[in-house]
């Protein structure tokens, strides 16, 4: 029982950490950029993008707190006095008790989970959508593409979700033994829900190396260079991608190959960095826009610039 026990709570007391440490960048990285989302978001009118940055940057925070909560053995402990005084009727009662108190807050705590990174996850992908709309003015092929394969990765990702989370559900239970939530069922199909957002993401990388390709084609014919605008919408978009490939495909492979006891590693830190990178482009691209002298106009969808580029 031991050699299972002892390496268990080895990966679980790992996963809290890095929870905690997913969280601490997240504030972290709230703290750093008050002063620019105070100048550059705040001051906006309300609109899409506003919302959706908003969402994307704010909602992770619970989640976090909530998926720390549940892997630091943090709910109500389980025991038997050893008072000879008391009577064992009361003793099992309030056992009873203590376990239909923490199933239910297994139960709360995984739904409000899910719930919470799935729009945070929509959220920071129609976010670099827009982007990449913006980069060809607002093109309604290029918009109609976009939003298809959007859509229908994400569709797929619900869904499987929500599969998933039926069948962890029926046999979510409490471990008194070491205080946790936790499921016999292996939905190793949850690989497929970090799998899917990286072909979304993977068509909007593709689009942008053509963009920048006949671009810099066009300039160089007459020779101009990259507008600090254009030159951030690329490179931030290039960094933002092999970043949250390798995070999301880290996560797919702990989930499909590693132990159960291992999923929680990766989770919760690839939930955090990948909030605060799509933050900071949208708060990096307003920065250079705003020193440009670009004329920020919020609309649905983003603002008009120079160059045919809406800044978003």
């Amino acid at each position: 029982m031991d050699s299972i026990l002892v390496p268990v709570l080895f990966h679980l007391r790992i996963a809290t950490y890095t929870c905690a440490a997913g969280g601490t960048v997240l504030l972290y990285d709230i703290i750093l950029t008050a002063e620019a989302e105070t100048r550059l978001i705040w001051p906006s009118r309300f609109s899409l993008v506003k919302c959706l940055y908003l969402v994307n940057r704010y909602l992770p925070v619970p989640c976090l707190i909530l998926g720390l909560y549940r892997a630091s053995h943090l709910t109500r402990p389980v025991c038997i006095g050893t008072n000879p005084k008391r009577d064992l009727g009361t003793d099992l009662a309030n056992i009873r008790e203590a376990l239909t108190t923490n199933l239910f807050v297994c139960k709360l705590v995984t739904l409000s989970q899910t719930i919470g990174q799935a729009l945070s996850l929509v959220a920071a992908t129609w976010l670099l959508v827009i982007r990449v709309i913006a980069l060809y003015g607002g093109n309604k092929l290029v918009s109609i593409i976009l939003y298809t394969v959007f859509i229908t990765t994400h569709l797929v990702t619900i869904v499987v979700s929500g599969i998933l989370l039926h069948q962890v559900w029926e046999d979510l239970g409490y471990l008194d033994v070491i205080n946790i939530c936790t499921s016999s069922t292996s939905p190793r199909l949850l690989g497929v829900v970090y799998i899917t957002p990286i072909v979304c993401e993977s068509v909007l990388v593709g689009m942008q190396i053509v963009h920048a390709y006949r671009h810099t084609r066009q300039l160089g014919t007459f020779g101009r260079p990259l507008t600090p605008l254009l030159r951030t919408l690329y490179a931030d978009g290039f960094a933002y991608y092999i970043i949250v490939v390798a995070l999301r495909l880290w996560s797919a492979l702990l989930f499909t190959l590693a132990d159960s006891s291992w999923w929680y590693m990766s989770t919760y830190i690839e939930f955090s960095l990948i909030s605060t990178s799509v933050s900071r482009l949208v708060l990096h691209l307003r920065g250079v826009a705003s020193a440009s002298s670009e004329n920020l106009q919020d609309e649905d969808g983003g603002e008009q610039g120079h160059n045919g580029v809406t800044v978003t």
